[in-house]
């Protein structure tokens, strides 16, 4: 079995106004809201094609919305530039934001997980999901105290997996 490695890069205060006025419209389109997310989280040393990760990503949110309720977003695709590492991209709003595709539960997105994923990866990249879901469901079941509570667990969720890093 092909071994992946997992990356994860985190930002707790994407500036949410800063993606308003980027977009020509009073609410960004998905496109926008990609570029905007992926150039905010996404470190360059990671070499991923941004345009590539958006066409997946827009490719995946056309069978379905990606919001999960509760104010989470996961958007999720297959990338080819992404070698042979899993890389999971976390943001925070810094206020919430209308999903453009549409939310399950129509309530604003605050918080959203990118993963990108080798297509060779397809039911490995689970892993990074299942960890997303339970930090974050633990967080809006009010589980979760504290900002600093929440990092921890973030952080430790995702540690198992492999690399952690805070933007």
């Amino acid at each position: 079995m092909m071994k992946f490695k997992f990356k994860t890069f985190v930002s707790l205060n994407l500036d949410s106004a800063k993606l308003h006025r980027d977009s020509i419209e009073d609410n960004p389109t998905m496109r926008q809201v990609f570029e905007f997310c992926l150039s905010e989280l996404c470190p360059q040393s990671q070499k991923i094609d941004k345009e590539e990760a958006i066409i997946a990503i827009l490719k995946r949110e056309r069978v379905r919305s990606t919001s999960a309720g509760g104010g989470l977003a996961i958007p999720h695709g297959p990338v080819f530039s992404a070698g042979r590492t899993i890389i999971t991209l976390i943001g925070r709003f810094s206020t919430p934001i209308t999903w453009p595709a549409g939310s399950l539960d129509k309530k604003p997105i605050t918080d959203v997980v990118f993963i990108l994923f080798p297509p060779a990866a397809d039911p490995v990249y689970i892993r990074a999901m299942t960890a997303a879901s339970r930090v974050f469901g633990k967080l809006y079941d009010g589980k979760v105290g504290t900002e600093k509570d929440f990092t921890t667990i973030l952080k430790m969720r995702f540690e198992r997996l492999g690399e952690v890093r805070f933007l």
